[in-house]
């Protein structure tokens, strides 16, 4: 399974590292990398966080945030089917980044939306990866 990470919490990366170690991860660090890597390939599952530069309660209107990825989805990742059903997972601690980063993703149409805060991906979901299918 090939699955994308938007993570700047070194912490935070090396527990994905850690719990998806059969997978092939491409993690990234900053909103702009994300959707370089993003338009460059598919992925079986992507992972957002909100709040990237060591920041926390980011606006939502900050470029470098989840928000700004899930805006370029929205408007260009769209058009393939593939992308539409791919799991994406937004596990920020922003709760009301969170909220708003799953309104527009399914509104655009992405059916296989999750808010999980990265806490409770740990404790709960990374013991069962079957939540990614």
């Amino acid at each position: 399974m090939r699955i994308f990470i938007l993570e700047d919490d070194e912490n935070r990366v090396v527990t994905f590292k850690d719990k998806l170690h059969d997978h092939d991860l491409v993690i990234v660090d900053n909103a702009e990398d994300a959707i370089r890597e993003l338009q460059a390939g598919d992925f079986d599952a992507i992972f957002l966080d909100h709040d990237l530069g060591g920041e926390t309660y980011v606006d939502t209107n900050n470029k470098n945030t989840g928000s700004e990825v899930v805006r370029w989805m929205c408007a260009a990742y769209m058009p393939t089917p593939v992308a539409a059903n791919t799991a994406m997972i937004i596990h920020s601690l922003n709760y009301p980044a969170s909220i708003s980063m799953w309104d527009k993703l399914t509104d655009a149409g992405f059916t296989n939306v999750h808010t999980i805060p990265f806490t409770r991906l740990v404790s709960t979901y990374f013991d069962d990866p079957s939540f990614l299918k």
